[in-house]
């Protein structure tokens, strides 16, 4: 039998004679604490990557560039990046030189729409928009097809038109298909 209190599972609470063998309010507040701390050390928030591992997950470069789904990237001196793998979507995450941080999503639901209404740029016949969350609340870059999309995200962005400059690193449409079909054959 389980009883709730308070919010709480009391467990082993009932018609046992002369055994009490539930969990203190003390002692679930401690286990529940630990519990945190072990989820918390165990897996980071997408934002905080564990740099102290330069090594695992890393992004194979060709020409200190990867493809990134719809994108071609060219890193400059100093980048470090790695990858998350989701089931059908990659996360890449780029830190340096320095303190600044972005990272692209590719897949095809990522968290980001496009703002019809603001176009950042366009290149190689691509269109880059301003990226929302689901409040319209700016969250970086978007680009997509009717296929797949990428959302450019991060401390480096500041919706503003400067942002553009970023983008100068990036190859969209033919060109990055092209080097991303070699990128993947290699």
């Amino acid at each position: 039998m389980q009883v709730k209190y308070a919010g709480l599972l009391r467990i082993g609470a009932g018609p046992r004679a002369g055994r009490d063998d539930s969990i203190s309010s003390c002692r679930l507040r401690d286990m529940l604490a630990a519990l945190l701390i072990a989820a918390s050390l165990a897996g980071s928030a997408p934002g905080q990557i564990d740099w102290k591992h330069p090594n695992n997950n890393p992004v194979r470069l060709v020409d200190r560039g990867f493809c990134v789904g719809l994108a071609w990237v060219t890193l400059i001196p100093g980048e470090v990046a790695k990858v998350g793998y989701g089931p059908d979507f990659n996360v890449y995450n780029v830190r340096g030189p320095g303190t600044a941080e972005w990272g692209a999503y590719s897949g095809f639901a990522g968290e980001s729409r496009p703002d019809l209404k603001h176009q950042l740029l366009l290149k190689n016949e691509v269109t880059v928009f301003r990226g929302t969350d689901s409040r319209g609340e700016f969250n970086g870059y978007f680009v997509g097809d009717n296929q797949q999309q990428n959302h450019f995200f991060g401390r480096v962005f500041k919706d503003a038109p400067t942002d553009a400059a970023f983008f100068s690193r990036v190859t969209f449409g033919a060109a990055a298909k092209a080097r991303c079909e070699s990128y993947w054959k290699k």
